[in-house]
């Protein structure tokens, strides 16, 4: 496989949101009880330019009650299945040696635990063998938590595309990106929400359900669906070394 290079280039202006790339975060705490004002969103949409890639946001308190809703019984559909559970848990780091060791995944840390809660959830009640033989209760307790972070949604926004092809795939997650960003420099937390985007056929009756609620354009494929408020911010998760992706 080719390897792609990396080069300085010192007519490039820096980009001036460059200074949120080490804050930049999806923040899966339960958010606080406070309001993201329409001017937030207008202030958010208007920044937003991407050709074929277009940003829905909203704050209304039906839309955010029925979006919750939908988002628990994906949560319960997700959990459902032994197999997806088992992706879900594979990913999921137990402790902080494996978080060392692997350098990906996600923690109680990235949901807000610290400090002796974490060390109490962690030495006590989480255990990698006992879950990966029963994963009833880890599933119940996605089910919970996913319910609490949706319930506690200030607003939610959804990116959507007339296309779905892999360079529309990439440029959607290049936009999001950048209103994280944008977010980030507001104060404002944010945390995609995916269970209901899933492509199998147990999501299929609900997804359509979504879709419609939304008035998804027949054609139109939802990217990314997340959900946005006020929260402290949490320990990031691992991630890779350098040298491990980029050669000197």
């Amino acid at each position: 496989m080719p390897l792609s290079r990396l080069s300085k280039t010192p007519t490039v202006a820096t980009d001036p949101l460059f200074r949120q790339i080490t804050k930049r975060q999806s923040n899966k705490r339960t958010y606080e009880d406070k309001p993201l004002t329409t001017d937030q969103l207008e202030w958010l949409a208007k920044f937003f330019d991407h050709p074929g890639v277009l940003l829905n946001l909203s704050n209304e308190t039906e839309k955010r009650q029925k979006l919750a809703a939908i988002l628990k019984s994906a949560m319960e559909i997700e959990t459902s299945d032994k197999v997806r559970d088992a992706e879900t848990i594979a990913m999921f780091r137990f402790n902080d040696e494996e978080l060392d060791r692997f350098r990906d995944g996600s923690g109680v840390a990235q949901a807000g635990l610290g400090g002796i809660m974490k060390f109490v959830s962690e030495t006590f009640f989480l255990d990698r063998k006992k879950t990966e033989a029963d994963s009833s209760e880890f599933g119940a307790q996605a089910v919970q938590i996913t319910t609490d972070q949706a319930n506690s949604a200030a607003a939610f926004g959804w990116i959507m595309t007339p296309t779905n092809n892999r360079l529309t795939q990439v440029l959607t997650g290049r936009a999001y990106e950048r209103v994280n960003l944008k977010a980030t420099e507001l104060g404002i937390a944010m945390h995609p929400m995916s269970q209901v985007l899933q492509e199998y056929p147990d999501m299929n009756n609900l997804q359509r359900e979504f879709l419609a609620y939304l008035g998804v354009p027949k054609g139109h494929t939802v990217q990314m669906l997340f959900r946005m408020g006020h929260a402290e911010p949490v320990k990031h998760s691992a991630r890779r070394y350098i040298p491990d992706i980029i050669r000197g």
